[in-house]
């Protein structure tokens, strides 16, 4: 929202859904829809009823996609709730994830296009994404917890200035930096690394859509490694380049892609969040889109579309194969699809022959117990195949 505002568009991030969220979205939506379909209509209503007033001309801009997937009926459910709720004329603006037509979507509410504003909506994204990677590495290594967010949430509203204002982030993240360092570490036994991977909002929202999975197993003494949103970036800028290369065939009627571009702006991607991220003190890993795809390859196939694809299953052997991760905990929404096929059938029987810990589990907004008792139980496996690996045969 800061980047829009920096190239001179009025622009607000919808707030973190809550319960209250989902609870008006079940209200405004029939039953049978994905868990983020609740949330976030129901967060949009609710911050429009806050802030909209009568006369203001309002847009939602939001992702979408077709597929083998309810995700292809979220546009349609926006518009429903809406005029439900009584704001019929909100449009609703859509990202096309499989053959991106950001062009026409933000014609469509009066945006125009430049390239330095995608470029500032990828540095921005690329800015959340080492924010939460840093408190993710730092928060488990430090005697105060809460002091790394405070610095997190002032960095953020920093970064939200610059980019707003068109100035230069990299001061903001070297003086970020040197406070992080400075906040004293404590000892104790090394946490137990929890990669997480899954259905996209469930993986990388940090409320209550994942029973605020990240906090609740930081508390259980893990670190936790979350998905980028960048690595989804990727992961599309991969795809486009495998279609325009014939690797794979196109999706539906979408034009053919030009792999040179696509690989380009992979590149440059990557290279603006390593460096980003070496600004900020942390090594991140990025991982590799095609190592991903050839690991994944024997069990998933890569062309496959649903949800995330084969990214989950790559992510988890390449944890066990590198040796990153005592736990891979897979997360999605209840009934989630694509992958529900992913990490209830392929991975469950994958991670037989792996040497971390796997657990797939499931949102629904009120069974938190569940998961969280579930979850317990795959900490000390993980923690029980550590001690194994570890102790002297």
């Amino acid at each position: 929202a800061a980047a829009l505002r920096g190239r001179g568009i009025p622009a607000e991030a919808i707030e973190v859904p809550g319960a209250s969220a989902l609870a008006t979205g079940r209200s405004l939506l029939a039953r049978g829809h994905c868990n983020p379909t609740y949330y976030l209509a129901g967060a949009l209503v609710e911050q429009l009823r806050v802030r909209m007033a009568p006369d203001r001309n309002v847009a939602y801009l939001t992702a979408g996609s077709c597929g083998p997937c309810r995700y292809a009926t979220y546009p349609a459910s926006y518009r429903r709730a809406l005029a439900t709720a009584g704001f019929g004329d909100v449009a609703v603006a859509v990202l096309d994830q499989l053959a991106p037509r950001t062009t026409q979507a933000l014609a469509e509410i009066g945006v125009p296009v430049t390239a330095r504003l995608l470029a500032a909506l990828a540095r921005a994204i690329v800015l959340g994404d080492v924010l939460v990677k840093l408190g993710c590495t730092r928060r488990p290594t430090v005697t105060e917890p809460a002091a790394v967010d405070a610095l997190i949430a002032k960095a953020r509203s920093e970064f939200e200035d610059a980019l707003a204002h068109g100035s230069a982030v990299m001061p903001v993240i070297g003086a970020f930096a040197e406070k992080l360092a400075a906040l004293p570490t404590r000892s104790g036994p090394p946490p137990v690394r929890v990669r997480l991977v899954g259905e996209f909002f469930a993986s990388t929202t940090d409320g209550h859509g994942s029973y605020e999975i990240v906090r609740w197993l930081e508390r259980q003494g893990a670190l936790v490694t979350p998905p980028a949103v960048t690595e989804w970036l990727l992961y599309l800028a991969w795809q486009a380049a495998r279609e325009a290369r014939g690797e794979t065939p196109p999706f539906g009627n979408y034009q053919q892609r030009d792999a040179t571009r696509g690989e380009g702006l992979a590149r440059a991607l990557r290279a603006f969040f390593q460096r980003t991220a070496r600004a900020a003190g942390v090594t991140v890993h990025l991982p590799d889109m095609d190592d991903l795809g050839t690991l994944a390859a024997p069990h998933y196939s890569p062309a496959l579309r649903g949800g995330a694809g084969h990214l989950e299953l790559g992510a988890l052997l390449e944890a066990d194969r590198d040796g990153t991760a005592d736990l891979v905990v897979s997360i999605k929404p209840f009934g989630c699809l694509p992958s529900s096929a992913v990490s209830d059938g392929v991975a469950t029987v994958v991670a037989r022959r792996t040497r971390c810990a796997f657990v797939a589990i499931e949102t629904t907004g009120d069974g938190e117990a569940q998961v969280h008792s579930r979850l317990e139980l795959a900490l000390e496996m993980a923690r029980a195949r550590r001690a194994s690996s570890s102790s002297p045969r």
